[in-house]
């Protein structure tokens, strides 16, 4: 199964060159979902992909905060998978609050995932990295 990076996809994308109703996460799942923050100076509207992972499975992970991690989606877009990385990738951060849950946020480029609404996708833990299925 081949893989592609939604770091890459940003970073090609990119002009820098960088880059409804709730519902408790289970520990075995990861979280995507589309984040829209108003307009930029051309008038267009800015979004960004953010991607949760649970406390329990980033622990499991041994992922930390400040870890840089690249997601990586299959050709045909089922499939999932949130590795670490020693250069690139996007750094795993907290939403401010008082959780221990990691969020991986990204500007949204054509050839990333877009989903509607939340997905809560199922995952496990493999000597890679995290792998889930996108519903």
């Amino acid at each position: 199964m081949e893989f592609l990076s939604l770091y890459d996809i940003a970073c090609v994308n990119s002009k820098c060159g960088g880059v409804g109703g709730r519902r408790r996460v289970n520990p075995d799942e990861i979280v995507l979902s589309i984040v829209r923050s108003g307009k930029n100076k051309d008038g267009k509207e800015r979004t960004s992909l953010s991607v949760k992972i649970s406390r329990e499975l980033a622990k499991k992970a041994r992922y930390i905060f400040g870890d840089r991690l690249d997601i990586l989606i299959s050709s045909d877009g089922t499939t999932g998978l949130i590795k670490r990385v020693s250069a690139g990738g996007f750094a795993a951060s907290s939403s401010g609050s008082k959780t221990s849950d990691i969020y991986i946020k990204m500007t949204w480029y054509e050839g990333m995932p877009r989903p509607d609404d939340k997905i809560y996708c199922k995952a496990t833990l493999t000597d890679i990295g995290i792998e889930f299925k996108i519903k």
